[in-house]
C-alpha cells in the first residue's frame, strides 16, 4: 500500500514538474545559507524549502531549474540537495537513486554520508531492516564524533532486529561513552539491550544504573531514563532479585507514561517476596486507570491473584466478579466503537485528526471524542505506522489541491495551443484520478489499521475475561478445601 503510495506521489511530481517549466517562471531569492559553498540564488531558494520541511515546493522549485543552474561549485549541491528533499518528503527510492549516482563522484563525500545515513534511518523507521544495513555500508571515511555515534547506534539497532545482539554489542562497544550525555545516553540503554540478550546481565546492568543517575531536565532524556528504570527493574524481577528491582521502579516517575508498567512491576517485587499486601496497595493504585492501559487491565486480575495468597478468599472472589464485570463492559464499548470505525463515524473523525503525537493533538481528540473510545484509539494514534499511514493520506489531499490548481492554471493559460491544452489535461485529469483512488485505498488501510488495533485489545480483554472465570472457580474450590480441613 505505501510503496504503491510512493509511486503515485513520484508520478504527480514529475507531472507538475512539466508544467512547472511550462506554466510559471522561477522566483529568485538570495538566502545567505551556509549550506556550503552555495553561490545560485534558486539552489538557496530550495535550501529554504528544505529548512522549511517545505519538501515538495523544493522539489518542483529545484528540478524545474536544474539544467538552469551552473555547474562547477554547485553541481554537487544540486543532486545533494535534492536528495535531502526526497528524503524528507517520503522518497526514499528516487534518494537512494540519485546517491548511488553520487558514488562515482569524489565530491562533497561528509555530505554523501550524512545523507546514506539519512537515507538508512528512513529505510529503518519504515521496517525495511535489510535496507537500513545497505545504506549504512554506502557511507565512507570517518564521520564527525556525535554522527559516527549516531551510525554506530542504528548500525547496533539493525543488528538487533538481525538477532545479531553480539555483533550489536561490538559496534556499541568501542564507542567512547564520556562526553555528551545527550549523544551517549541512547547508546548506553541500546548497548544494555544488546548486553541483556547476550545474557551479560552485569554489564548491562552497569550501563543502565548509569542512566538512572542521569540528571536532566530534557523530555526525551527523562523518558529514556524511566525507560532504563523500567528494563532494569524487569530484568532484576526475572532474575529473581526483588528487592533490587524495587529500587528501580521506585525512581520511574508517577506522571510519566511508563508509570503503569513501573506500579506493576512494583506490586510483582512485593509479591516475590511474599508482601501480598503491599501489592495489593500497588495494584489497587493501578487499577483505579482506565482499563484500555495493558498495565491497569492485569492489575485487575493481580489484585485477586493476591488476596488468593493471604487465603482472603471472599474478597478474591468478589476482585474476579468486578473484574469480569469490568472487562464485559469494556468489550461492550469497543464492540461500538469497531461499529463507528466500520461505518465511518470514527474513522472521519481519526482522518481529520491525525496522529495523537503531542499534548495538543490529544486535547483536540477530547473535544470530539468520546473519553473511553479515546483510551482504546490512543495506542494506535501515537504509533509510528499510523503516523506514517496517515502522513500519505495527508500528501495525496495536499497534491490532489496541487493537481487541481495546475488544471485551473492550464485552464486559464494564455497563448497554449490547444493540442497541448489537451494533451496535458488528459495528463492531470488522469493523475487526478490515481491520486483519488490511491487516496481510498488508503482510507481502507488505515480503517483495516484501526479494526485491527481494536480487534487485538478486544480478544486480549476476552482472554482475562476466561481467565478470570478460570481463577474465581479456582477460589470457590480453594475455599471449599480450606473449610472442610
Amino acid at each position: 500500500m505505501l510503496e504503491y503510495c510512493f509511486k503515485i506521489r513520484r508520478t504527480v511530481v514529475l507531472a507538475l514538474l512539466f508544467l512547472a517549466c511550462t506554466l510559471t517562471r522561477p522566483a529568485f531569492a538570495g538566502m545567505d545559507i551556509a549550506w556550503g559553498d552555495v553561490q545560485d540564488p534558486r539552489l538557496r531558494e530550495a535550501i529554504f524549502d528544505l529548512e522549511e520541511e517545505d519538501y515538495f515546493s523544493g522539489i518542483v522549485r529545484l528540478v524545474t531549474n536544474r539544467n538552469f543552474i551552473d555547474a562547477g561549485a554547485d553541481k554537487d549541491n544540486v543532486s545533494l540537495l535534492l536528495v535531502a528533499l526526497y528524503l524528507g518528503y517520503g522518497m526514499p527510492d528516487e534518494a537512494k537513486e540519485m546517491l548511488s549516482e553520487a558514488l562515482d563522484s569524489n565530491g562533497k563525500v561528509d555530505v554523501q554520508n550524512a545523507l546514506w545515513l539519512k537515507l538508512a534511518q528512513a529505510r529503518y523507521q519504515r521496517g525495511q531492516i535489510a535496507d537500513a544495513a545497505t545504506a549504512l555500508t554506502q557511507i565512507r571515511g570517518k564521520m564527525p564524533r556525535e554522527t559516527e555515534i549516531e551510525r554506530r547506534l542504528l548500525y547496533a539497532l539493525v543488528l538487533i532486529q538481525q538477532k545479531q545482539a553480539k555483533q550489536a554489542a561490538e559496534v556499541l562497544n568501542v564507542i567512547d561513552l564520556k562526553g555528551n550525555v545527550t549523544s551517549t545516553a541512547f547508546v548506553r540503554y541500546n548497548l544494555a539491550v544488546a548486553l541483556l540478550k547476550l545474557n551479560r546481565t552485569g554489564e548491562a546492568m552497569e550501563q543502565l544504573k548509569q542512566l538512572s543517575e542521569m540528571s536532566s531536565t530534557q523530555k526525551d532524556l527523562l523518558a529514556l531514563r524511566d525507560q532504563a528504570l523500567i528494563t532494569a527493574g524487569y530484568s532484576l524481577l526475572k532474575n529473581k532479585d526483588p528487592a533490587q528491582a524495587k529500587t528501580y521502579l521506585e525512581q520511574v516517575r508517577l506522571d510519566g507514561t511508563l508509570s503503569g508498567k513501573a506500579m506493576l512491576g512494583l506490586g510483582w517485587a512485593y509479591s516475590i517476596m511474599d508482601k501480598h499486601k503491599l501489592s495489593i496497595a500497588a495494584w489497587s493504585e493501578l487499577e483505579k486507570r482506565d482499563i484500555s492501559d495493558p498495565a491497569a487491565l492485569e492489575a485487575t486480575l493481580a489484585i485477586p491473584y493476591a488476596y488468593s495468597k493471604l487465603q482472603a478468599y471472599r474478597q478474591a472472589a468478589e476482585h474476579y466478579e468486578t473484574a469480569i464485570t469490568d472487562f464485559v463492559a469494556a468489550d461492550k464499548k469497543l464492540e461500538a466503537l469497531m461499529t463507528s470505525v466500520r461505518n465511518g463515524k470514527a474513522l472521519a473523525v481519526i482522518l481529520k485528526q491525525g496522529p495523537m503525537a503531542h499534548p495538543a493533538a490529544m486535547q483536540e481528540y477530547r473535544k470530539v471524542t468520546d473519553p473511553a473510545d479515546l483510551q482504546f484509539l490512543a495506542p494506535l494514534l501515537m504509533s509510528y505506522e499510523f503516523q506514517e499511514a496517515h502522513r500519505n493520506y495527508e500528501d495525496m489531499q495536499i497534491l490532489s489541491k496541487k493537481v487541481q490548481q495546475w488544471i485551473n492554471a492550464l485552464e486559464k493559460a494564455k497563448n497554449v495551443s490547444p493540442s497541448f491544452r489537451e494533451s496535458y489535461m488528459g495528463r492531470l485529469v488522469k493523475h487526478q484520478t490515481e491520486i483519488s483512488n490511491t487516496s481510498r485505498d488508503l482510507e481502507k488501510y488505515i480503517k483495516r489499521l484501526t479494526l485491527t488495533h481494536l480487534t487485538a485489545q478486544k480478544e486480549r480483554i476476552n482472554r482475562y475475561v476466561s481467565q478470570a472465570r478460570f481463577s474465581m472457580a479456582q477460589i470457590y474450590d480453594q475455599a471449599a478445601r480450606t473449610s472442610g480441613q
